[in-house]
């Protein structure tokens, strides 16, 4: 999920996962996330994202407090009318090597804060195990 404030945005992944399993899925985190650095995702997995981001969209504008939201938006981050009535297209201009570039650019893991909830003595070995793998890679 992406969250924006002015000139920034924060990423956050959330998996609803046992104590047990916080390590398997801090890995496979890391792995997508390294994947999407060095991979370009497919064209079809793009275009399913780029479908469902223009979908959003539009439904947000789809009522008179989603408009008044737009424009607020347009108001905060000092952007133009053309942003509203460009956005769509520019989704679909994203291409697969953009996306790979800017997963380089931007997700940098070892830099990521990780928030972990469960129990800690649990946690704390599992989050050993991670980091020592990362150091290895």
């Amino acid at each position: 999920m992406i969250n924006t404030g002015y000139r920034a945005a924060v990423w956050y992944e959330q998996a609803d996962v046992t104590t047990e399993h916080t390590g398997a899925s801090l890995q496979e985190i890391a792995k997508e996330i390294k994947r999407l650095q060095s991979e370009s995702p497919s064209k079809e997995e793009l275009e399913g994202i780029q479908n469902y981001e223009a979908g959003v969209f539009v439904l947000q504008n789809s009522t008179p407090q989603g408009i008044i939201g737009q424009l607020n938006f347009l108001d905060f981050h000092g952007l133009d009318d053309s942003y509203l009535t460009d956005r769509v297209k520019h989704i679909y201009q994203v291409t697969p090597e953009q996306v790979r570039q800017m997963a380089s650019e931007y997700f940098q893991y070892e830099d990521m804060t990780l928030v972990l909830v469960g129990d800690k003595k649990q946690l704390e070995k599992q989050i050993k195990t991670h980091q020592d793998e990362l150091k290895v890679k």
